[in-house]
């Protein structure tokens, strides 16, 4: 059991930069520096000097549009960015924290759109691809997201009906930074609906809607079970939720 107290402070400058091409489009721009930190425990228990408070420093150009033949039906969004860490805090299984592993850099693009289909239905999509490497050695920080996309469709019905249908991804990545374990990505489905009255709302989800087995949190970890002859390393993880349906009830007063 670890704990103490520290203390430490650091600057955080932030500017934001906006250009309007069009009156439906702008060109943005954005920086910021900010601190690292994934785990509580780092910013109280010294790692060989490392500051408590890494330094992260953020950088993002993007273009936006709502294009006039559209109106407000089509909002779409691009940009590219990059992140990079002072130090990276990598989870440890074998002592259940985080150690330094040092700077990192993360880099990606993402994407955004957002449109109203008919009168009573919108659709969404969002997507982002990234990598994240150690900068001394060029390895893949473990676990990072390399792709995640999120996306849907939600109607809204006369006499409060409201409805969602929205799928998730979570692309594969590595586990461990030579890439000889991969955590394995999945795509789920997920489903809402529900019904105001009033002040009183019913919903009901389905969670996992085509029931798909999947891994949830997923780590490397070295283990050793009784009978084996020795330690082996693999993939640890936390089985994703079967289909499940959950019944709510507000009342707004």
């Amino acid at each position: 059991m670890r704990s103490g107290t520290a203390r430490q402070g650091i600057l955080q400058p932030k500017a934001s930069l906006i250009l309007s091409l069009t009156p439906q489009s702008d060109l943005f721009l954005n920086y910021g520096v900010g601190f690292h930190s994934n785990d509580a425990r780092s910013t109280v228990v010294n790692q060989g000097g490392v500051p408590a408070l890494p330094r992260a420093a953020g950088y993002e150009v993007g273009f936006r549009t709502r294009p006039a033949r559209t109106g407000d039906r089509l909002d779409l969004a691009l940009s590219a960015w990059r992140l990079d860490l002072q130090n990276e805090f990598v989870y440890v299984g074998d002592e259940g924290g985080t150690e330094v592993r040092g700077p990192s850099r993360r880099q990606g693009v993402e994407m955004e759109a957002r449109g109203r289909l008919l009168s009573w239905l919108w659709a969404d999509l969002d997507a982002a691809l990234s990598r994240a490497v150690f900068r001394d050695t060029g390895d893949p920080v473990p676990l990072a997201p390399t792709r995640v996309v999120s996306g849907g469709l939600t109607l809204v019905a006369p006499h409060g009906w409201k409805g969602s249908l929205r799928a998730r991804h979570l692309g594969s990545r590595p586990a461990i930074e030579d890439e000889s374990f991969i955590a394995k990505g999945y795509t789920v489905l997920d489903a809402r609906i529900a019904c105001a009255r009033g002040p009183l709302e019913i919903i009901l989800d389905a969670d996992n809607l085509t029931n798909r087995d999947f891994r949830e949190a997923q780590f490397y970890n070295v283990s050793r079970l009784p009978g084996e002859a020795a330690p082996v390393g693999d993939i640890h993880f936390t089985p994703g939720t079967p289909r499940a349906l959950r019944l709510g009830i507000i009342v707004r007063y």
